[in-house]
């Protein structure tokens, strides 16, 4: 069986502690509800090096690369108050789909794709929960306060790019159905592929919002040949 985590630095300076004080290493794991071998590894470390400090390298290594990371960290700043569940369920989904789906692509075939996205920005924050996902160094950053404000100012903005540049961006107020992101697909996905590729074959690129996969958007890609 490897490893887990570490044990606390608190609690490992309380073990140092007690054991100054000349109580038993038996009584010491008995009384902080832990294993005799665990409380002994850490007294001998303290006898040797003079430290509470983990070893460099223990405790088990994560399973995600600096990337899967750097995308779960951007992922968890932006949405500072989704439930572990939330994140959860959206780590699932993008791990799965970008490792089994993706892994073999060559570059060539990446620089074929047409990428889009829609995000809705507010004046304030609203809609918001009880918790933020924060780090200590985090607790006077601005971003990690608890605001609220009734209908909040809002707008939604869409757009899309590629390997070969930039896409059309555009601004529209209120919520999106099928039917408007359709007419925004018409009037500038259409032309900047157009733009972008010069007719070339490419992939269009979109996420699984309701819009996005709604039976007339599915219908209408299909009747324009689009994947």
């Amino acid at each position: 069986m490897g490893r887990g985590s570490p044990i606390p630095s608190m609690l490992r300076r309380k073990i140092v502690e007690q054991y100054q004080k000349e109580v038993s290493q038996r009584k010491i794991a008995k009384s902080l509800k832990l294993s005799s071998s665990t409380v002994h590894n850490i007294i001998q470390r303290f006898r040797e090096s003079g430290t509470i400090s983990v070893r460099k390298g223990q405790g088990r290594k994560t399973i995600l690369d600096a990337r899967d990371l750097r995308a779960l960290r951007r992922h968890c700043i932006t949405y500072r108050n989704a439930t572990v569940m939330e994140i959860t369920t959206w780590a699932q989904e993008y791990f799965q789909k970008t490792l089994s789906a993706h892994l073999k692509w060559t570059v060539a075939k990446w620089k074929t794709v047409l990428w889009s996205d829609q995000s809705k920005f507010e004046v304030l924050f609203g809609k918001l929960g009880r918790h933020v996902i924060r780090t200590k160094e985090d607790k006077d950053n601005p971003s990690c306060y608890q605001r609220s404000v009734q209908k909040p100012a809002s707008l939604m903005v869409w757009g899309c790019m590629s390997a070969c540049g930039m896409g059309s961006l555009h601004i529209w107020k209120g919520t999106i159905n099928a039917e408007r992101y359709i007419q925004v697909l018409e009037q500038h996905m259409l032309p900047s592929r157009r733009r972008l590729f010069q007719g070339r074959p490419c992939i269009f690129q979109h996420d699984n919002a309701r819009p996005d996969t709604a039976s007339i958007t599915t219908s209408w890609l299909r009747r324009r040949r689009i994947r």
